[in-house]
């Protein structure tokens, strides 16, 4: 089965814009915080979660303020630049190999 590497080749392109910014929290990173589930924080007001079973949207504003402050504590864990990309050119090679 061919390994799909076109996705991360995708993201080094966008890592070079100036108005992206990437970070990768690596996997034996400890951190201070860890989300149950993905989300997404679309803005002040609305605040994406899949789970297994159902989508969530959270608008209560006290709610997304806590999943925008989850979000600050796990920025701090990651790494941004050349670490973040050196890390998808590392997990690139060991795909190809």
């Amino acid at each position: 089965m061919p390994i799909a590497t076109g996705p991360l080749g995708r993201l080094l392109e966008l890592m070079s814009l100036p108005h992206i910014s990437v970070g990768i929290i690596p996997l034996m990173t400890e951190r201070e915080t860890v989300a149950s589930a993905g989300f997404w924080i679309f803005d002040d007001d609305l605040v994406a979660l899949e789970t297994p079973t159902a989508s969530i949207q959270v608008t209560q504003p006290a709610e997304c303020q806590l999943y925008a402050r989850m979000f600050e504590v796990l920025k701090n864990s990651a790494v941004y630049g050349r670490d973040a990309g050196s890390l998808i050119l590392k997990v690139l090679a060991e795909l190809v190999q």
